[in-house]
């Protein structure tokens, strides 16, 4: 098809910069664009009758672990300390190959696209030794089943020999890492506009790698276009400690002190940054990833959460991502949404309501969280061609039919309902101008069949890393 008209549409929510939502609108999309909104046509090679649905841009998530999936809610990592999560996690993910990676990594996409995600990105990682091609085989698993992908490049340069939790099997040396990551930047990373495939890069943790190894990841990265840098960092209290008795600077100050900071850079979590550290964050634009259920879960004395209001005003961009199955056991990005504008007054109680215009406070409401997700999301993948409705922007559109879902019967407000009620399946997903959900279901990958080796697959991989844990999984 080259052509698609959406006709009718109840409402067209398009986060243009007037945040206009229009009624009764028209989209008109030729080869992979936007070409019109509010059209006249009324013929394309396919027609979409959108009466009485919903049109967002396609929902963008910026933080994600693929091979996670294989122990997602396992009992052996649920509420257990960080060194028995790590042993778990590493036993497991060394018995994953490239044939397990593919299949982790369409059941991850697969499940975020059936939230309304049109575009992803994967901070891929460890690299385990003699289990070659795994991050090649997750950039086909997004190109098969045709979700818009971003891939870091992460790594690990220290393991238990060097004081870390980590075996000596999934951490590699920096030299190693650098070569690799600069073979996979020239081989896969698309810098043209509408790309549906970029490379990024970067340490995985503070705890985990060298100071070299952040300030070298920042200047490889900056030697190609559109090449962005993503880590974890300021997550735990613990974490903070680490820092500064071995870089003696905080998280924050390290990733200042080797030039990690940017907006080009992502950090995810910074839930333990101080006001100082903020402004930092503000001034030099740099993108902080919001990942609610997953800390919230896990935090301690209100840890769990990151001073969004703080940021905000201090100039950083926020966007949200669902992190690991592992750490939070679900991929659905409308639930992430909704999640995040729950706690969103939880950390300190109030939100400057900024759509408002006034010194009102509350908890977020959902155009501002729908910015978060995709003009934040945007920003943060170094993308000026996604996240909202706008003509010359990519084609990436998710349709909701809210009145067939008796979890949104009675929604006063039917397209701030998709964000504040319970999530639904897109009736269309459009991504680069294909439709690759239609009434409800995948076109792309045949899911059942997914599924099913996915599921021998994680099998094998659990039977194999329980015998080397002498624990059973399942016990909580």
């Amino acid at each position: 098809m080259k052509s698609i008209l959406i006709k009718n549409a109840d409402y067209a929510v398009t986060l243009d910069k007037k945040r206009r939502i229009l009624r009764k609108a028209s989209i008109y999309i030729e080869e992979n664009k936007i070409a019109e909104i509010g059209t006249k046509k009324t013929r394309a090679d396919r027609v979409i009758d959108a009466s009485g649905m919903v049109v967002f841009p396609g929902f963008i998530n910026t933080h994600l672990h693929t091979p996670q999936v294989f122990h997602r809610h396992c009992p052996a990592q649920q509420n257990k300390p960080i060194a028995q999560w790590i042993k778990v996690t590493t036993s497991i993910n060394q018995e994953i190959d490239a044939e397990a990676a593919y299949y982790g990594a369409l059941v991850c996409f697969a499940e975020l696209m059936l939230s309304g995600a049109t575009a992803v990105l994967d901070y891929f990682y460890p690299f385990v030794k003699g289990k070659p091609g795994t991050m090649e085989a997750v950039i086909k698993a997004a190109k098969d089943i045709g979700v818009r992908f971003t891939c870091i490049r992460g790594s690990m340069s220290q393991s238990k020999k060097q004081g870390t939790l980590y075996e000596e099997d999934v951490v590699e040396d920096s030299d190693t890492v650098l070569a690799h990551s600069q073979m996979m930047i020239e081989k896969y990373h698309d810098k043209s506009d509408y790309a549906m495939a970029r490379i990024g890069v970067g340490p995985c943790l503070p705890f985990s790698s060298i100071e070299e190894d952040y300030s070298e990841a920042a200047k490889l990265a900056r030697k190609y276009q559109g090449v962005i840098l993503q880590t974890h960092v300021a997550e735990s209290a613990w974490e903070v400690e680490y820092c500064r008795k071995k870089f003696g600077v905080s998280p924050i100050g390290l990733m200042q002190k080797t030039g990690f900071v940017g907006s080009d850079v992502s950090l995810t979590h910074c839930n333990m940054v101080t006001a100082v550290e903020v402004k930092l964050l503000g001034k030099t634009k740099t993108n902080v990833v919001i990942t609610p259920i997953c800390n919230t879960r896990d935090a301690a004395d209100g840890n769990g959460i990151a001073p969004m209001t703080q940021l905000v005003k201090a100039g950083a961009n926020l966007s949200i991502g669902v992190d690991g199955p592992a750490s939070n056991d679900s991929m659905n990005l409308q639930d992430e949404m909704r999640y995040l504008r729950t706690v969103s007054k939880a950390k300190e109680g109030l939100f400057w309501a900024r759509s408002q215009g006034q010194a009102k406070y509350t908890y977020l409401n959902p155009m501002e969280v729908l910015a978060i997700t995709n003009l934040g999301g945007a920003k943060t993948l170094n993308r000026s061609d996604i996240g909202s409705i706008e003509v010359g922007k990519a084609a990436d559109l998710t349709i909701f039919d809210p009145e067939q879902e008796i979890t949104h019967a009675g929604a006063v407000n039917k397209w701030g309902a998709i964000i504040s009620c319970q999530p639904i399946k897109p009736k269309y997903l459009i991504i680069n101008g294909k439709i690759v959900i239609e009434s409800g279901q995948i076109k792309t990958t045949n899911l059942e069949e997914v599924n099913k080796r996915f599921r021998q697959l994680q099998q094998q991989v659990l039977k194999k890393a329980q015998k080397r844990l002498l624990i059973n999984l399942e016990d909580y």
